[in-house]
């Protein structure tokens, strides 16, 4: 029998792992792709109670924030390093083995289009619907739900790019120059007319001026 696919509302998203698994060889999940989405209780009560529900059902007995249950505190960093909560807000994970999704998860835009990255470009904050399903497990009597990951749609993206924060930037912005999209002019390499006998590389001949060469 099929999984039952359901839907988050759009929240905001952390830790994106769509394209490329995290490895993770202490983990539950080693080379899985995952996703992390922040619910607050006011906003998104109905489906914090929803997953509560189903962990409860399978038996098991942790709290919120411990380790077994699905749903998490969210919490930011401090100054000196240290972590404090945010009141009712919470995280919660999906997750899904890197061999069941040999192709990466399916990526969405707002009109249903694949989105193909090379590799993971979701950054923390990016608003995201999560298609996921459950199932219940038992680890020698540790009972729990397992929420899977199974496609993602961006509503609004932040994207990844190697750590530098281009909004803070001091680069600056100029709506007459160019952006990403723009046709772009194809220069003229400037290569000699050369036939397949030349001995260069791409048939470019080499000239032997070693006399010249200061070294």
């Amino acid at each position: 029998m099929a999984k039952e696919i359901m839907y988050t509302p759009f929240a905001p998203c952390m830790w994106a792992f769509l394209q490329e698994p995290k490895v993770d060889p202490d983990g539950d999940y080693p080379d899985a792709y995952q996703i992390s989405i922040v619910l607050g209780h006011d906003t998104h009560a109905d489906l914090l109670k929803q997953i509560g529900a189903l962990h409860k059902a399978a038996g098991g007995t942790v709290i919120v924030g411990e380790k077994g249950h699905p749903i998490k505190h969210h919490k930011t960093k401090n100054e000196d390093g240290t972590y404090s909560k945010v009141p009712n807000m919470y995280e919660v994970r999906f997750k899904t083995k890197a061999e069941y999704a040999p192709l990466g998860i399916t990526t969405l835009d707002m009109a249903k289009n694949v989105i193909f990255r090379e590799k993971n470009f979701v950054a923390n904050g990016s608003v995201v619907s999560v298609a996921w399903s459950f199932s219940n497990y038992n680890n020698k009597g540790n009972k729990g739900v397992s929420l899977f990951l199974n496609a993602v749609q961006i509503k609004k993206l932040i994207e990844w790019t190697g750590g530098f924060d281009v909004e803070s930037s001091e680069f600056e912005t100029d709506e007459d120059g160019y952006k990403s999209g723009d046709a772009v002019e194809q220069a003229d390499p400037g290569f000699p007319e050369t036939t397949d006998d030349g001995e260069g590389q791409d048939g470019i001949p080499v000239e032997d001026d070693s006399d010249g060469l200061p070294f």
